[in-house]
């Protein structure tokens, strides 16, 4: 019987330790959080996330990212680039205060039912909910622990998209817990799911793009420098052909300009209205040239780039439109 008495002591204490290591491992604190989302509670959620820490650093993250954009767009070069850096820098600390409380709400919600009870202590389930991906919610991936950081990758299946993603969340050890602390792999988070939304709109404008080539053609493309007395100007143009034996009201091109190297100079959606059925219209479009914008000077500058175009949508006068999905 002491024997028992002993054996029952052993694995009680020995339970104990057990739960008491697991409410010290971030995969615990991680489910807390997500028991604060369930249950409205903003003290347990700020516990285990630094929300101005998240926040400031998933701007920054988007911030970079944009730029990345900025700098592979943009038509304002140097100048261009450091004005939009200038703005971005103004804009942070209020971009940071509105994700930090736009997060708070939706934390405190509505509130929950007054008859429900909750420990606040994740059970089992909800671990193998959360961990085994059972109801196609987060699953883990990997856990890297040093010493007091950590690096926790979580798998998320991304039904828009029909893809899995990886979130890599860093957390810090503070005294007996984990908190959040940023969401490491934005950017590749960002490229991800921007390079499958390109190939889901790409794969949905497949037959839209065959509909439109087999409606229009655009040929004879030139370039022409126009130069007055206090300005430059370029004129791009091309003639449009209606293929099909309905009236086009109006129809909306994207034009690519391209030096000898491949490099693109310019790109602008050109309009031309009212061609009548098997018939062509000459289309022309201007664009100043301003010599503080380098790319602006560069298109003023080439000689025999090359040209491409891309309908993008035809509206008919009978009412019919066919336009290319810019979103899912």
């Amino acid at each position: 019987m002491k024997k028992l008495v002993a054996a029952l002591l052993l694995i009680s204490t020995l339970a104990g330790a057990g739960y008491y290591y697991w409410t010290t491992t971030p995969q615990f604190s991680l489910l807390q959080i997500k028991t604060a989302v369930d249950t409205h509670d903003t003290e347990l959620f700020n516990k285990h996330v630094d929300i101005e820490s998240l926040t400031s650093r998933a701007v920054d993250g988007f911030m970079e990212y944009a730029m990345v954009e900025v700098d592979t767009n943009s038509t304002g070069g140097m100048l261009g680039s450091a004005f939009a850096a200038g703005l971005v820098a103004m804009a942070k600390p209020k971009l940071v205060e509105y994700a930090s409380n736009k997060i708070l709400m939706e934390i405190e919600g509505e509130n929950s039912s007054a008859t429900e009870v909750n420990t606040g202590i994740p059970q089992a389930s909800e671990l193998d909910r959360l961990f085994n991906g059972a109801d196609g919610d987060f699953r883990q991936d990997y856990l890297n622990i040093n010493g007091r950081i950590s690096f926790l990758g979580l798998i998320k299946y991304d039904r828009e998209l029909d893809s899995e993603i990886i979130y890599e969340f860093k957390l810090r050890e503070l005294e007996g817990y984990w908190q959040i602390v940023e969401l490491s792999n934005l950017k590749d988070v960002l490229n991800k799911t921007e390079e499958l939304r390109e190939q889901k709109l790409a794969e949905r404008n497949a037959p839209i793009v065959s509909e439109l080539l087999a409606s229009i053609t655009v040929t004879d493309l030139f370039k022409r420098n126009v130069e007055e007395r206090w300005s430059k100007k370029v004129h791009l143009g091309g003639r449009v052909t209606n293929l099909t034996t309905r009236n086009i009201e109006s129809a909306t091109i994207t034009i690519e300009v391209y030096d000898e190297s491949s490099q693109l100079l310019h790109s602008f959606n050109g309009r031309i209205e009212n061609i009548e059925p098997k018939q062509s219209k000459e289309g022309i479009w201007e664009v100043d040239v301003n010599q503080f914008i380098v790319e602006r000077a560069a298109l003023y500058d080439a000689n025999n780039p090359k040209m491409k175009v891309k309908p993008i949508q035809i509206e008919f006068s009978d009412g019919g439109e066919i336009k290319i999905a810019t979103s899912l």
